[in-house]
């Protein structure tokens, strides 16, 4: 069995966020005898929330998690698009950075949160994933979440929509992405995917990635229309200890 070191990992960030210790479980569970080991480890070492990733298919930690009357708050899909080899995408027009928080940028942010399992968590605080979303907002803007923040305006100037896009070597990843409920089935999204992946490939990536809810169907059905595909998928617990 692991040790608990490794077992249970602290995350400092989300701990700083929201004022009490939050860990990760990652290890390997084979029955609920096992999974009330590692929370009684979790416990005694301090930790008041986990988080818990199980793939779908692995039957003996969904089997354990129904044991113990756990629920996952997430079904999360990761999505992939190939860039290598795709025809080089023409700039967007009406897609430009940003680098400054405004109210509406802000506003974009709080709806891209929609499906969200801070959101949807009602252990949370009131109040905590409004302030998440704000931060991630923030620190998508200072370069330290992102490395673009792209927006995609009306005749006006007021932004429709709004992307974050970050750079992790050959691999260019969208987090946030949000469009005002006004502005949807326009092609703003279909716009913004296209400016991310122009970006990309700007940038020398060989793939975009991006994560959503199953439940969150418009975005499934958005990214597959544009040619995204499934790379992986994940039930997430939340523990609450």
């Amino acid at each position: 069995m692991s040790s608990p070191d490794s077992a249970l990992e602290k995350l400092a960030w989300d701990s700083a966020f929201f004022g009490f210790p939050v860990g990760r479980l990652q290890a390997p569970v084979a029955d609920a005898a096992g999974l009330r080991h590692w929370l009684a480890a979790a416990r005694r070492q301090g930790y008041r929330l986990l988080y818990w990733l199980v793939e779908p298919h692995d039957a003996a930690a969904v089997a354990a998690a129904k044991a113990l009357h756990l629920r996952p708050i997430d079904h999360r899909i990761t999505f992939g698009l190939p860039l290598a080899g795709r025809a080089i995408v023409a700039p967007v027009p009406d897609v430009r950075p940003v680098f400054t928080a405004t109210p509406a940028l802000r506003a974009l942010a709080q709806d891209s949160s929609g499906w969200s399992r801070f959101r949807r968590d009602a252990c949370f605080a009131p109040g905590s994933w409004q302030r998440l979303y704000n931060q991630w907002l923030q620190e998508s803007l200072r370069g330290r979440l992102a490395r673009e923040v792209l927006v995609h305006d009306d005749a006006a100037g007021q932004p429709l929509g709004m992307l974050t896009l970050a750079q992790q070597g050959p691999v260019a990843t969208i987090g946030l992405l949000a469009v005002a409920p006004a502005a949807r089935r326009q092609g703003v999204g279909r716009a913004l995917l296209q400016a991310a992946g122009q970006r990309a490939q700007g940038w020398g990536c060989t793939e975009l990635r991006v994560t959503t809810q199953q439940a969150n169907h418009a975005a499934v059905a958005l990214y597959r229309a544009g040619g995204f595909r499934v790379e992986t998928e994940a039930l997430i617990y939340h523990i609450w200890l």
